[in-house]
């Protein structure tokens, strides 16, 4: 089997780990998709531990924490990958029309791009949910504008080092027009960084809506998601430990899950170009 610097061409153990872990909160996010929010509350049973009927226990309102936690995951999952997937299609529009068109039109993209990062991202996100209200799309549209500029600049970055290269400078004689060798040229030699960079912005993403969330400034109340779930468990940590300790486990597991993806994958496209 051929290597290159060390590397399984095949498979690394981060692929391996990260596809693995991906598909236990697909699942997990697949069951919680299925189930009902609760909306009874039962306070004379609130925070009991885990038992044959209740397998995580109870939370700080009666209901069960298993469930709390499935019905999180699905939420979580789905609007991490969603923003991901808008920010990437913005970002690659944005980022092949900066790197293929005249200096004046990619002066104006960049200059807007770096006032959108010239703002802390989480603070620009906390500012705009403040503003416009939490709610689940409300939350997608605050991400994707934090998240797009990202995908534009490596877009944008790796266009303008293509364009020159002899394929796309022979298609261009050729007559083709910008649109042409933007989707049959350049994007197609990106697939690998885009992917990369999508992996590590799932992880983002999740961090900070935890981290919204966690302020009251993310999902509303009757949608539980991890960072509600670790600011409700806050004030039992010493009663009811496994409310906090439950969900920090399964957050950190899906931040690493992509963290993996993506150095799997940066290790493949290394030992590709190797």
């Amino acid at each position: 089997m051929r290597k290159f610097k060390g590397i399984n061409t095949k498979m690394t153990w981060s692929l391996r780990i990260g596809f693995a872990l991906a598909a236990v909160y697909l699942l997990l996010a697949g069951i919680g998709a299925t189930l009902d929010l609760e909306t009874g509350l039962n306070l004379k049973a609130r925070l009991q531990p885990p038992s044959s009927s209740h397998l995580l226990g109870l939370d700080e309102n009666g209901q069960d924490l298993l469930k709390q936690l499935l019905l999180s995951a699905s939420l979580s999952v789905s609007l991490s990958v969603i923003v991901v997937a808008l920010s990437a299609a913005v970002g690659i529009v944005m980022g092949l029309w900066a790197g293929l068109a005249q200096q004046r039109v990619d002066n104006v993209v960049m200059r807007a791009i770096e006032v959108l990062q010239a703002f802390p991202t989480f603070l620009f996100a906390l500012g705009l949910l403040a503003a416009i209200g939490p709610s689940y799309w409300n939350l997608v549209l605050a991400m994707t504008i934090t998240t797009w500029t990202g995908f534009a600049r490596l877009v944008r970055g790796e266009t303008l080092h293509l364009k020159s290269r002899e394929f796309v400078e022979a298609s261009k004689g050729f007559g083709s027009s910008r649109r042409h060798r933007a989707l049959h040229h350049v994007l197609p030699q990106l697939y690998g960084l885009i992917l990369i960079h999508s992996s590590y912005s799932v992880a983002g993403v999740v961090i900070a809506e935890a981290g919204l969330s966690f302020l009251g400034l993310g999902l509303p109340a009757q949608s539980p998601s991890w960072g509600q779930l670790l600011n409700r468990g806050r004030p039992y940590l010493a009663e009811a430990p496994q409310i906090c300790l439950a969900t920090g486990l399964l957050l950190s597991g899906y931040i690493l899950c992509f963290y993996l993806l993506g150095d799997g994958l940066r290790q493949r496209l290394q030992a590709k170009a190797s």
